[in-house]
């Protein structure tokens, strides 16, 4: 069961009471994301942290160069898929915190025992200045304790709440600075209309049997449109004597459905989200006799067609009063009707 987004990012912003002094709150960003991001890092490496520790120390004790890629395979989700990062560092957050004297010199070892590739997300944040900045207001060791207390592990926090935990606080840290979030992020709600608009020219395609389709989706958010574009699509072969296609196309855009997808959804970050063969053969499918799934994929379909008749009828409306407002804008600027008839 994940935890709840709005918990966490209320947690995570409680963090702001330490920081009023030394930041103003616009300032807060510069301390709370670094902190969640990295915190997030030192709970996903976890489960592979030993590994990474043992084949460090025997790598470096040869004087073997460039141990980065060997290390980024071995440091592995609880899938066993490889990360792509790594840390071999000694130290996590709780031995962090266990250490409070030296908790600037061992928060900077622990960042730069990351992989280069993680390193460069922390070089972007100019997070060294942060950490000296804590450190000489004597709130340094008081902030990672508190971040310490946040179990921020896939199992407990998967990706999508974690994207919300995020989309959360960049909100928080714009109203804090007067900007509009939106300027920063794409609401899902667009995300959802542009993965729509991309998949429409092809639902033919996508809809034959057989057919192999490889999908870019570079900019997807961290919501929603994972499931609905991941990098696998499945084609499910039913057996129509028990469910009809149709009626199984339904069901996994319902509610029900969806909190089954949220609940498998894996990846080692939130743009990287799949679903498992294995996990969607498990779904538990309501399954009422063929006649009733016709009757309700009939009645849907009846839905969807006074839908989109109604939609066409609200669409040509507005076009003809837009077309009616041009009009009268250019009778009344050319004279054709009098002052005294607009008056009135």
């Amino acid at each position: 069961m994940s935890a709840n987004f709005q918990q966490l990012a209320n947690f995570i912003w409680s963090v702001a009471d330490l920081l009023r002094g030394p930041y103003r709150p616009p300032q807060y960003e510069r301390v709370m994301l670094p902190l969640t991001v990295l915190r997030r890092f030192d709970a996903v490496l976890a489960s592979s942290k030993d590994a990474v520790l043992k084949r460090h120390a025997e790598l470096s004790s040869k004087g073997i160069p460039n141990i980065d890629a060997i290390l980024n395979n071995l440091a592995k989700d609880e899938d066993g898929v490889p990360l792509g990062f790594h840390n071999h560092s000694q130290l996590d957050f709780y031995k962090l915190k266990g250490d409070p004297d030296n908790i600037g010199r061992h928060l900077a070892d622990y960042i730069n025992g990351f992989s280069e590739n993680i390193r460069k997300i922390f070089e972007r944040f100019e997070f060294d200045k942060e950490i000296e900045k804590l450190e000489e207001s004597n709130r340094l060791y008081q902030v990672v304790a508190q971040f310490a207390e946040i179990d921020l592990h896939p199992r407990k926090v998967d990706n999508i709440t974690m994207g919300l935990v995020f989309e959360d606080l960049i909100r928080r840290f714009n109203e804090a600075a007067n900007e509009t979030a939106g300027d920063h992020f794409t609401p899902r709600e667009v995300i959802q209309l542009m993965v729509n608009l991309l998949l429409e020219p092809d639902t033919g395609v996508l809809t034959q049997a057989g057919v192999i389709v490889t999908i870019c989706d570079p900019a997807c958010g961290t919501d929603e449109p994972n499931l609905l574009l991941p990098d696998l699509i499945y084609r499910l072969r039913v057996q129509e004597e028990k469910i009809l296609p149709e009626y199984l196309t339904s069901f996994l855009t319902t509610a029900a459905a969806r909190v089954q997808i949220r609940r498998d959804a894996r990846g080692s970050s939130g743009s990287m989200v799949k679903v498992s063969q294995g996990h969607v053969l498990d779904w538990l499918t309501p399954l009422p006799p063929l006649s009733e799934q016709t009757e309700i994929v009939n009645c849907l379909q009846r839905a969807e067609e006074r839908f989109q008749s109604m939609t066409r009828q609200v669409s040509a409306s507005l076009a003809l009063l837009s077309e009616r407002r041009a009009a009268l804008i250019t009778a009344a600027v050319t004279g054709q009707i009098p002052l005294e008839v607009m008056a009135s």
